[in-house]
């Protein structure tokens, strides 16, 4: 329950996290700050992606057969993931004024190099998270990623705030160092934390076979995670070079911090939510076969998309706004354009990430990494067919609709598989819940511009609570006023 909670704060802080940081940047330099973090996952995910899950079963494998991995073979396994992560950090760093020159945003270099480090450490803290978790020690685990994801907050927010006032140049890297740091803190606490939990040496040889195993096994997990920031990488080059056509570098840097930063960090934060139900639905979904009941689990996945999406459509000025204040007229006129049409993503993402976990929950997952890669497909060709003409806008319409067809595949494919049971009059009454809150939202959104949307935001909240107490009790009254059919046989 501790890991649970863990996990779920550090992936909301992570979130919640870019929103300041964003507001301190301003939107160009957010941009540039954003635009290096595809590459950064894409090396972290091809040196170290596959590691942690792969390290984790060996060691609960070799536990379960009273063989546990010596510490001299994590030792070597700690070697080895640092030099390949190394070797990708030293990559980054060496070919940054190229990369960024490539990518159309020569200013992200500085960045590049500044998140170099940053590969190495997490390649080597990604063996010793496998280490913990395998011996079933979530919860320590689980608070060094929250470790980090505060550090990342702290130092990377006071970074921008100082670079901001002395030379605004510099404040995306310094904001980038935050980033360097917590992976630092997260690696020394985790050495901490192991070699406390080791107890003393065992003496045993290191054994290379299974280093071999783990290694070789790690690499088809490798392989499915750097196709979310292999597209992130590609999506990049597309936007920057579509809208240099047109617009200096500073204005197609403050575009992409528009899209990135502004909506994009605020069209990031369910996903802790989402991330959340996912870890709990699990391992119930694995229990269960085929033409189980889903109702719930599918329920709260989707209210809680449709909830957020409703959101963002109808109070995005607003939001924007009260977040961003130090936006132009125009700049916050666009984000929330960007906001308000990104807002559907979220209900997509939510049904997607659903069905997703029913597929995995059954071990189906390479067909759902297959869906996820033919949309990616969609993403990058609508995204360089429309950048061009469309500019942003464009972008985030190739985000909508390959978020639409990742929903709608994953939906078809796990339904027509796994045949779940759904009872649809379960839904009634969550959707007149979700209904009377967007009606709420619209009546209150007048009141965005005179108070603050928090404030708004907790009246709708109090209104649709109300309604939904004022529905239940009239359910409860009617079941006991009208007169119940009686069960009699049939003939």
């Amino acid at each position: 329950m501790l890991a649970a909670v863990f996990i779920i704060l550090s992936k909301a802080a992570g979130a919640i996290s870019k929103i300041p940081l964003t507001a301190i940047l301003g939107a160009e330099n957010a941009g540039l700050y954003q635009a290096a973090f595809p590459l950064y996952g894409f090396l972290i995910s091809l040196s170290s992606g596959g590691l942690t899950a792969c390290v984790s079963s060996n060691v609960s494998a070799s536990n379960a057969g009273k063989r546990p991995l010596s510490h001299a073979t994590v030792r070597f396994l700690v070697f080895i993931a640092a030099v390949m992560a190394a070797a990708a950090a030293v990559f980054s760093f060496v070919t940054a004024p190229f990369v960024a020159s490539l990518q159309g945003a020569p200013s992200v270099a500085p960045v590049y190099r500044v998140l170099s480090p940053a590969i190495a450490f997490a390649g080597a803290a990604a063996v010793l998270r496998g280490w913990l978790t395998g011996n079933k020690r979530f919860a320590l685990s689980a608070s060094g990623e929250l470790l980090a994801q505060c550090v990342k907050a702290a130092a990377g927010t006071a970074g921008a705030v100082v670079f901001t006032k002395i030379n605004p140049a510099f404040a995306p890297s310094a904001a980038a160092a935050g980033v360097t740091l917590s992976e630092l803190a997260c690696l020394i606490y985790l050495l901490f934390i192991t070699r406390k939990n080791s107890g003393a040496s065992d003496g045993d040889p290191c054994d290379y076979r299974a280093v071999r195993r783990i290694i070789a096994g790690s690499l088809p997990l490798a392989a499915g995670s750097v196709l979310a920031p292999l597209t992130s990488f590609a999506e990049s080059f597309i936007i920057f070079n579509a809208l240099k056509q047109s617009l200096s570098d500073s204005q197609a840097a403050a575009l992409y911090g528009l899209k990135e930063g502004a909506a994009g960090s605020l069209l990031a934060l369910p996903t802790a939510v989402f991330a959340a139900l996912y870890s709990y639905f699990l391992p119930s979904l694995s229990e269960q076969t085929d033409g189980a009941d889903f109702t719930v689990p599918l329920g709260c996945f989707t209210f809680t998309a449709l909830s957020f999406s409703t959101f963002y459509a109808i109070t995005s000025n607003g939001i924007i706004n009260a977040l961003y204040p130090s936006l132009t007229a125009e700049s916050s006129e666009k984000a929330a354009f960007l906001l308000a049409t990104g807002a559907s993503t979220v209900l997509f993402g939510g049904i997607s990430q659903a069905f997703s976990a029913l597929l995995h929950a059954h071990g189906i997952t390479w067909q759902s990494t297959s869906i996820k890669a033919v949309a990616s497909v969609i993403k990058l060709s609508v995204c360089f067919l429309a950048a061009p003409s469309l500019g942003i806008n464009g972008a985030m319409l190739a985000q909508v609709m390959s978020s639409a067809f990742c929903a709608a595949a994953t939906l078809i494919y796990a339904t027509a598989k796994l045949k779940p049971a759904v009872n649809l009059n379960k839904f009634v009454f969550p959707t007149m819940i979700a209904a009377v809150f967007g009606i709420c939202l619209l009546i209150f959104k007048p009141a965005f511009a005179m108070l603050s949307p928090f404030l708004c935001v907790a009246l709708t909240s109090v209104c649709s609570a109300a309604t939904a107490g004022a529905a239940a009790t009239a359910s409860l009254l009617l079941r006991k006023l009208l007169p119940r059919k009686s069960g009699g046989g049939g003939a």
